[in-house]
């Protein structure tokens, strides 16, 4: 047991030595450390430490596993950038870092060459090539290009702007058979569950590719989507799922881009929502969020209500943020949160006690606006647990 321990932990030494190091001196795979782009570099890397430190031991190796993860890594870089060198460039640096690692470790490796080092470096060479064997196969001839459906999600979606030209995504969308439409919500679910099959044989409304980066990716359009979202839902299953806010079919790789952001937002707690994170409902938390700090400076606005219990401090938020977000009466206000008028004048008076004059200036408004609108989301959920 002792043993064991020590091999799992020199295996996530030797995981975080070979990201950190992609991800330092590789442009391309550079990101944020909770990020989509980093959990499928930090997968793929596990797994080629796990299998290579498997063989030393002389374990048993599920060659299927680890065949799936790196074809599956070739399809994604595929469709991402459709740049083998970039994969290349990952693979050198991860190669140099393995057999750094290999040596100061003192791995016992099969020998292979003449001298200790050699053999060592030899032996992860001649392993990083056959992963590689495996990646670059499936990256030249992906499964998603026999699919036309799949191929305009992948062209439209997710790659690049400038991949394809507008005509050229037209007719990729009569060959498909599915006539763009004005305007697309995109949607990315994790993980990918049952379903997929199922929502590939939907008609018409919506195009979906399966995993992809660990995501199951789809379009809809965005008028067919109200009356169709509940059978869409189902059809993904329990997941969490992220959808964008409707954008024009040539924007759509940048509605892709914004509910996989709002996706990661939401794994690292930036943002609370349910299993369902519609971005329109979210836009407050996904601005505050491109700029670290400012959500923090914002919230420490709302300090007043923090001494409030949750169902109160909920009431008042939600008659706070009418009275910033729309002038009017108490009589207005009231129609729209459904109280009686006096209520929304005990809420003022009230209201008016922990802010004061910061309820009269632009300025502090404004921030008190966007702060209301980031906190509430949260606030929502909290009460809503309370009240179990």
């Amino acid at each position: 047991m002792p043993r064991q321990r020590a091999e799992l932990v020199l295996e996530r030494r030797a995981t975080e030595w070979i990201v950190a190091a992609i991800q330092s001196q590789v442009a391309a795979c550079r990101g944020p450390v909770t990020g989509q782009r980093r959990l499928v570099i930090h997968h793929a890397v596990a797994t080629g430490v796990g299998e290579f430190l498997r063989q030393v031991h002389g374990d048993r190796s599920d060659h299927a596993e680890i065949a799936k993860v790196f074809r599956e890594l070739g399809e994604a870089e595929a469709v991402e950038r459709d740049d083998l060198r970039v994969l290349e460039d990952a693979w050198r640096v991860a190669t140099v870092e393995a057999q750094r690692f290999v040596r100061q470790h003192r791995i016992a490796c099969p020998p292979v060459g003449s001298s200790t080092v050699t053999s060592a470096d030899r032996s992860v060479q001649d392993f990083m090539d056959r992963l590689f064997a495996y990646t670059r196969a499936s990256f030249e001839q992906p499964r998603w290009r026999a699919d036309p459906r799949a191929r305009l999600l992948v062209d439209l979606v997710i790659a690049s702007a400038d991949r394809l030209r507008a005509g050229d995504r037209q007719a990729l969308a009569a060959q498909a058979g599915w006539p763009l439409p004005a305007h697309v919500i995109v949607g990315v679910a994790q993980p990918t569950l049952a379903g997929h099959r199922q929502l590939q044989r939907g008609q018409g409304d919506w195009l979906l590719m399966g995993a992809h980066a660990g995501l199951l990716v789809f379009a809809v359009d965005a008028c067919s989507l109200p009356s169709r979202r509940a059978e869409l839902l189902r059809a993904i299953g329990p997941a969490v799922v992220a959808l964008s806010w409707p954008e024009h079919w040539e924007a759509a790789h940048q509605a892709y881009r914004v509910a996989k952001r709002a996706l990661r937002l939401r794994r690292e707690g930036a943002i609370r929502a349910d299993l369902v994170l519609d971005c329109a409902d979210h836009f407050e938390g996904l601005l505050l969020a491109s700029a670290p700090g400012l959500r923090e400076h914002l919230h420490a606005g709302l300090e007043p209500l923090d001494a409030i219990t949750p169902g109160r401090r909920l009431k008042l938020a939600e008659t706070l943020l009418e009275l910033l977000a729309m002038p009017g009466t108490a009589a207005e206000w009231a129609t729209r949160l459904n109280l009686h008028p006096n209520t929304v004048r005990s809420h003022q008076r009230e209201l008016r006690k922990l802010f004061g004059d910061r309820l009269d200036h632009r300025e502090t408004r404004v921030q008190l606006l966007l702060a209301v609108r980031s906190a509430l989301p949260g606030w929502r959920q909290e009460a809503s647990r309370r009240r179990r």
